[in-house]
């Protein structure tokens, strides 16, 4: 059964992994209600939050804007297709930023004419979503990684600036040794409370359905304790569930999608909750009408 949510008042406080922040901002309608139900606000997020949600989504949708630009592309078909061969993973992302672009009427993918249209339609979303997540969730003020990859928001500015924000936002992102410079990520892995937390961390058995995870972002910790300079953008990504895990006190509460959170939560003492995903939303929902149903009706839902 899906769980209920309770309305008493929470006693700690909110904080959305990543995950969860990504869901509630493009997932599907089901799920966001799912999670709107069952997460207690105020929602918060940090600094270091708010740079994975633009890694995973609006950064991309940004370059994909630029790309658009290229007179290679006849359509914005074309560009969809080229980014889709040239980044691998990255076609689920682009693909759930033209989804929502597709609710517009007169939307066409194919007509030469219509490439510049699509294009600022999906300028005009990456300008909404920035916008919907600033308002959705508000900043818990601490993040001790100080990460400098989104130094800002993307804000709309008057229209003939907008391609110069996102060119710099896009620039800014990128400048990973530049980013990296300027971070203290390090901090994490010597000095207290952070520091204990790591090494609670590293000691988690890799077991499990988040086995795989466990061990990566374990190699990597084990890396960052001896030899915390060498930390890397990428091998900060890589131990990204611990990071955000490490800084949150018992005043909180880590509401996540990602499994791997709960082993990390359940060694640092962290309460935390790690909700359905959609599929087992979707599951969970279709249990619960086969209960409900007649046994006229029961028998319709039982496979052949």
């Amino acid at each position: 059964m899906i769980p209920r949510t309770k309305s008493a008042k929470p006693s700690v406080k909110s904080f959305l992994d990543t995950s969860a922040a990504y869901k509630l901002q493009v997932g599907h309608s089901a799920h966001k209600k799912y999670l709107s139900e069952a997460i207690p606000k105020d929602w918060y997020v940090n600094n270091y939050v708010k740079m994975e949600y633009y890694r995973s989504s609006l950064m991309l949708w940004v370059a994909l804007y630029f790309e658009c630009a290229e007179p290679f592309h006849r359509t914005f078909g074309d560009v969809l297709t080229y980014f889709s061969e040239a980044f691998g993973r990255v076609p689920k992302t682009v693909l759930q930023a033209v989804s929502r672009m597709l609710q517009s009427e007169g939307f066409s993918l194919v007509r030469p004419e219509d490439k510049e249209y699509c294009r600022q339609k999906l300028q005009d979303l990456i300008f909404e979503m920035a916008l919907q997540f600033r308002e959705t969730f508000r900043d818990m003020g601490k993040d001790p990684t100080k990460c400098a990859r989104v130094p800002n928001h993307i804000r709309l500015p008057e229209a003939f600036e907008r391609d110069v924000v996102l060119r710099r936002a896009l620039v800014d992102f990128k400048a990973v040794k530049e980013c990296r410079s300027r971070c203290k990520i390090n901090h994490l892995f010597e000095r207290e409370p952070y520091k204990k937390k790591m090494e609670l961390i590293s000691a988690i058995p890799a077991a499990g359905k988040a086995k795989v995870a466990l061990e990566r972002m374990r190699e990597e910790i084990v890396k960052a304790q001896g030899k915390p300079d060498g930390i890397t953008c990428r091998s900060c990504g890589t131990m990204g569930d611990a990071v955000i895990a490490s800084l949150l006190d018992p005043a909180w509460k880590l509401h996540s999608m990602d499994s791997v959170h709960g082993p990390v939560s359940e060694a640092i003492g962290l309460e935390h909750q790690i909700h359905l995903s959609l599929r087992a939303l979707n599951k969970a929902s279709g249990a619960a009408a086969a209960s409900n149903a007649t046994p006229e009706s029961r028998n319709l839902l039982r496979p052949e």
